[in-house]
Order: C-alpha cells, then structure tokens, then sequence
C-alpha cells in the first residue's frame, strides 16, 4: 500500500483499473533501482525532492 490506493476515489469507469497499472509500474521501476537503499516511500520522497533522482 505504497500510494495509499484505499483512500483513492477514482471509481468512474475504468479510471481504478487505469491507476492501478500505472501504479505497478512504478513500482516495479522503484523496485529495480539500487543506487539508492531506503524504503519505497523514502525512494518516492527522494524523487519528490531531487529532480536528478528522478
């Protein structure tokens, strides 16, 4: 639950589905990326902050 998906209102046609592969895929790019050793939320955060991370 990395991008709090419970609390998302998104339910009009398939816009739930849509985010949910978006989602998956930035995990599994979070996931892959090593140089930087920390949790998936202290890797978004990083990414939230440093442009050159991201």
């Amino acid at each position: 639950m990395a991008f709090r998906e419970d609390e998302s209102r998104a339910r009009k046609d398939n816009s739930d589905e849509n985010l949910n592969v978006i989602r998956q895929i930035t995990l599994n790019i979070l996931k892959s990326e090593t140089s930087f050793k920390g949790s998936m939320t202290d890797k978004r955060f990083r990414c939230l902050l440093d442009h050159s991370y991201l």
